[in-house]
């Protein structure tokens, strides 16, 4: 039975060696916004799990209050890592560490409601 459970409290798992990952690469660019990419597979609870953060491509935009994958590298990405091990995209990660906000921007809660509507 794959119908959503609404009854279990949503979260994901994510293998601490991409925390570090991410957190390092948020590091690294200092006052500068960063990110990549997320790739993962669903468990049998309809929850991803995140097995792979990626950086975001050598076409990628850096600036202090936005970032922007590279289009070309994820979709690349993307296809190399589904033909090679069955795992999957499963969204973008970027980093506001330097821009005092304890919650997603206004940009990034539109961008997630439009993901999950049409997902």
């Amino acid at each position: 039975m794959n119908a959503l459970r609404t009854d279990l409290e949503q979260y994901l798992s994510i293998f601490e060696s991409e925390l570090q990952y991410m957190a390092g690469d948020a590091h690294s660019w200092g006052d500068i916004g960063t990110g990549g990419v997320l790739y993962g597979l669903w468990s049998h609870a309809l929850r991803p799990v995140i097995m792979l953060a990626t950086p975001a491509g050598p076409g990628a935009i850096r600036e202090k209050a936005h970032f922007a994958v590279d289009p070309d590298y994820v979709i690349w990405m993307s296809e190399s890592l589904q033909d090679r091990y069955g795992i999957q995209y499963d969204g973008n990660y970027h980093s506001h560490h330097r821009l005092d906000l304890d919650h997603p921007s206004p940009g990034d809660t539109e961008q997630i409601h439009g993901l999950a509507g049409r997902h």
